[in-house]
């Protein structure tokens, strides 16, 4: 049996949230000027378009195209991790709902 308190649980979430540290103190100093490449805010929004820059498969007609596979089996957390990543990255406009018939699988690789 246990007990536990909402105190211990704000002590407990306190010490998982730590503010951000500096970019200055963080960098070395040969790429210090360039901290606004590493800002959190600049790294949440795409650059402007570029028509020069636009890119598109074309498929050839007739072309056999690559068969789809079903999702490989996932523990729930690593679902989660994908669906918080897609939820993001749609919110942000990084990536857009496809209808195409084929996809690339997701390979998930944890953190050092």
């Amino acid at each position: 049996m246990f007990a536990i308190t909402i105190k211990d649980i704000n002590k407990y979430i306190k010490k998982q949230i730590q503010p951000e540290p500096d970019l200055k103190e963080v960098l070395l100093v040969e790429f210090q000027e360039f901290a606004d490449v590493f800002s959190k805010e600049v790294s949440d929004t795409l650059p402007e378009h570029r028509e020069e820059y636009d890119h598109k498969i074309e498929l050839e007609a007739g072309a056999e195209l690559p068969r789809t596979q079903p999702l490989r089996r996932m523990s729930p957390d690593e679902l989660k991790v994908i669906k918080k990543y897609i939820e993001e990255h749609l919110e942000k406009g990084f990536i857009e709902p496809s209808t195409a018939s084929f996809a690339s699988l997701i390979l998930l690789v944890r953190k050092p």
